[in-house]
């Protein structure tokens, strides 16, 4: 499994910023159950809603096609709320050996838009992923490329488009990158991980007009809520603000976070290093059962928007144990307190089911909350 993070100095960190650990907000409900099991461990989800059918994305354990050589890859599938069935889960993205990505390939942030592939004669896709991978196992990571036309099939770009500030590295390096489409084409506005300047591990933005070249690093602020790995990021364009589900809290000792905290702030603010984040509420293992709740991504509709959906906001992460072989794909979904129900205000809550029990879409009918 890739590095992720030294978990004593953000478990250090985040007590020095938040104090102890807190519990759950009353915005949610105790949740149950995954959305299925696959194999080996599963975790950094991205998820898109398109009509009834929801597109999943994420990083897992998988053999490199042709070898022996078992790594981080980038699986696959979708379910269709018509149906109510799933796709099967299918590798997509893997290391190409002998390459910068050839360690491994994780952490996937797909995003739809007009993309030209100049290592193609300039050919047209729908679909851009983003993704780390590295060819040091100790580190040095980047952030990479692909195109497709249907989010199974993908071309690499073939070289990373973001380095570490101080490159080479020999800490994680540049990665962990979660998007949105500020125009639709190819404007993408993109967050990510560096922990190889002096300021340590921080969440960075940038921006590019043609998906390829990107602007110089903006730091986040870090106000309200420190941002840290594992970190992903929505806009709504209604109200220009920009949410965000970022960890909180760790155990000394554990393979990674058991709490993450939701919440926003404006874009106009945030993309120039301001701003203060308001709390929306926290996932904790309090709320689902789970020892471990990490790596979240929202659920965002084509273009990386979050509008659609509110006021809901709706997460996946990985839920287990100490043990990666038990992280499965979860959700769970926060409300604002309140939700007219009826003729009854019902307190705000976060409903998670495995199986989507009674959901008739993805934007909240019908479900328990």
């Amino acid at each position: 499994m890739k590095f992720k993070f030294n978990l004593l100095t953000l478990i250090v960190v985040l007590v020095i910023v938040f104090g102890n650990v807190v519990p759950a907000r009353g915005d949610f409900r105790l949740p149950h159950g995954v959305l299925f099991h696959h194999i080996g461990y599963n975790y950094a989800p991205s998820v898109i809603q398109e009509e009834n059918t929801q597109k999943f994305w994420w990083c897992g354990q998988g053999t490199v096609p042709g070898t022996s050589f078992t790594t981080d890859v980038i699986y696959n599938n979708s379910y269709n709320f018509k149906t109510g069935e799933w796709s099967e889960p299918a590798m997509v993205l893997w290391p190409s050996l002998g390459k910068w990505d050839s360690q491994y390939t994780c952490d996937p942030s797909v995003i739809q838009g007009t993309f030209s592939n100049p290592k193609e004669n300039g050919k047209n896709y729908s679909y851009a992923m983003y993704y780390g991978g590295t060819d040091d196992i100790s580190g040095n990571c980047r952030v990479g490329l692909a195109y497709s036309n249907d989010g199974v099939t993908w071309v690499k770009y073939g070289k990373p488009v973001i380095y570490p500030q101080s490159y080479p590295t020999s800490s994680y390096g540049a990665g962990q990158p979660a998007t949105y489409n500020s125009d639709r084409k190819a404007g993408i506005v993109l967050f990510h991980t560096d922990t190889s300047t002096s300021l340590g591990q921080r969440v960075w933005v940038r921006k590019t007009t043609d998906g390829i070249n990107f602007s110089s690093p903006i730091l986040l602020s870090n106000q309200g809520a420190f941002l840290f790995a594992d970190s992903d990021f929505a806009l709504d364009p209604v109200s220009g603000y920009v949410y965000a589900a970022t960890p909180v809290f760790g155990r000394p000792g554990d393979r990674d976070i058991y709490s993450f905290v939701l919440c926003k702030m404006p874009a106009e603010q945030l993309l120039h290093g301001q701003g203060v984040w308001e709390t929306l509420g926290y996932v904790d293992t309090t709320l689902t059962g789970f020892y471990l709740n990490h790596s979240p991504g929202l659920l965002r509709d084509k273009y990386g928007y979050i509008a659609p959906l509110l006021p809901k906001v709706i997460v996946y992460f990985s839920g287990g144990s100490n043990d990666p072989s038990t992280w499965d794909l979860t959700w769970a979904r926060w409300a604002p307190t309140p939700i007219n129900k009826g003729n009854e205000a019902q307190v705000g809550c976060v409903v998670r089911t495995g199986e989507f029990e009674g959901a008739q879409d993805a934007y909240g009918k019908d479900l328990l909350c």
